[in-house]
Parts: C-alpha cells; sequence; structure tokens
C-alpha cells in the first residue's frame, strides 16, 4: 500500500478533528504502522493533545513551511506509535508572509516529499478555517476525512466545505478523494444525535464511517497529554477510535 496522506478537515471548530488525527494516528501505530501526525493549526492543539510544548528555539512546522528545516529536522516522537511535526503560533504568519507567492498552496505538498518514503500513514490536523492551510492540506493529501459533531447545527456549512474541496481537486490536486465522513460527540440517547447520523447516513451513504461516541476520557487524555490508548485502554474512545482506523485501513486497501 502506497503512503496514505490524509487531511481531516472542517471549518467549523469543536467537531474533534485534533481528537480525531491523535487518536486515529495512535490506533493506526498499533496496528504496525508508520504514522506521521501533522499540527497544521496555529493554536497548536494537537501538539498539546500528545504532550508537545515547542521550544522558543525548536523548529516546527513554520519553520519546515519556509524552507528553514527539512521536515525530519522538525518531527518529534512523543510516542512508539507515531511521529509528530508539532505547530506554534508563528505559523499564523504564513498567510501574511505568502499571500502573494505563486506557490503559495503548495508548501506543504514540497514539504512532505521525503517524509512520504519514510511513513504509511501522515494524517494532517487542519485548523478551523477554509484559507491557505486547509489548501495546503488538500494539495499535499491523497485523501480527506471530514468530523462532524452529531448535532443539527454541525451539518450547516457542508456545502461551502465540499465547494472548496472540490475546487482544490480541479485546480490543485486532482488525485484528492474522500475517504470518510466521521461521526463524533455522539449520544445515541439523544434524538438529535440519531437524527442527525440518519442525515449524514442518507446524504453520504457508505462514506459514514463508524461513530465516536461522547466520552469524557478523551477529553481527559488530552489535558493530560496522552492519546487515549495510553492513557485508558479500555475507555469507549479507545475501542471507537480503533474501529474507525481499522475501517480506514479496509479502505486505503482497496476493501470499500
Amino acid at each position: 500500500m502506497s503512503v496514505q496522506v490524509v487531511a481531516f478537515v472542517n471549518h467549523k471548530g469543536g467537531v474533534g478533528k485534533t481528537t480525531s488525527v491523535a487518536n486515529i494516528g495512535a490506533a493506526l501505530g498499533r496496528e504496525g504502522k508508520r504514522v506521521l501526525l501533522v499540527d497544521l493549526d496555529p493554536q497548536a492543539y494537537l501538539s498539546s493533545a500528545v504532550g508537545i510544548q515547542v521550544g522558543e528555539d525548536a523548529p516546527s512546522v513554520y519553520e519546515v513551511l519556509t524552507g528553514v528545516v527539512a521536515a525530519e529536522g522538525a518531527t518529534v516522537a512523543p510516542s512508539e506509535f507515531y511521529d509528530v511535526l508539532p505547530s506554534t503560533l508563528a505559523l499564523s504568519r504564513l498567510e501574511v508572509e505568502f499571500g502573494a507567492h505563486a506557490g503559495r498552496d503548495l508548501l506543504l505538498r514540497r514539504a512532505l516529499e521525503l517524509p512520504r518514503e519514510a511513513y504509511d500513514w501522515i494524517l494532517i490536523d487542519c485548523p478551523p478555517s477554509l484559507g491557505m492551510l486547509m489548501l495546503n492540506a488538500l494539495a499535499a493529501a491523497t485523501a480527506y476525512v471530514v468530523p462532524v459533531q452529531t448535532e443539527y447545527f454541525a451539518l450547516r456549512g457542508l456545502g461551502t466545505l465540499e465547494e472548496i474541496i472540490e475546487q482544490a481537486h480541479d485546480y490543485l490536486n486532482s488525485a484528492l478523494v474522500p475517504l470518510g465522513v466521521l461521526p463524533t460527540l455522539y449520544d445515541g440517547r439523544k434524538n438529535q444525535h440519531s437524527d442527525t447520523l440518519a442525515e449524514l447516513k442518507e446524504s453520504y451513504g457508505e462514506l459514514v464511517l463508524p461513530s465516536v461516541r461522547m466520552n469524557v476520557a478523551l477529553a481527559d487524555a488530552q489535558k493530560a497529554g496522552r492519546d487515549i490508548f495510553a492513557f485508558r485502554a479500555n475507555a469507549h474512545g479507545a475501542e471507537d477510535y480503533a474501529a474507525v482506523a481499522r475501517e480506514l485501513l479496509v479502505r486505503a486497501e482497496g476493501g470499500a
């Protein structure tokens, strides 16, 4: 199987992008895959969620995208199961600094050329926006996953997101394909959640991945700077993300 570079995208915040990248990455690593997580959010939530605090003089994804260091020079290994290309607030300057640059949307694709040879899976945590950083992720990716909170208002705006993805496919990356729509923060006891999940399945069919249930252990794990498997392996969150990872493996290998 060739390397899978997967962008986790949704311009709405609070839908579980960071949680999903961290824990799907950890699950894939436990399946024997070589995994790199890329934190493409200036708020650096993914980096914090896996226990990484980038020092003032340490390189981050910003230095990689601006050509100061190669990706391997900024990569950190907080776990035996995955590596991380961490972020800092400096990344927020990128759009201003490269605003008129002809290749501004291809910075990440170029930066990942060598790492693609060292990993089986590269998962990209995108910021909650439709700007340059998301376009960089879509230009670099082979596929994308859309995490969606299972509440009515979370479905609003998905049409706009689909338009941006379609434009990225047409103008930046014709190889980009959907790998899944991921229902998150699901509580089957609530009618709104069940109705939203049913609507997702009606709209996206087999693209809908196994649901991730609402689980306080997932938030506690992030606060502790650990993935859910290292924090509490018997939690519902670990069970659910393991199921998602297994399904992604099947789809990537052509079984779905």
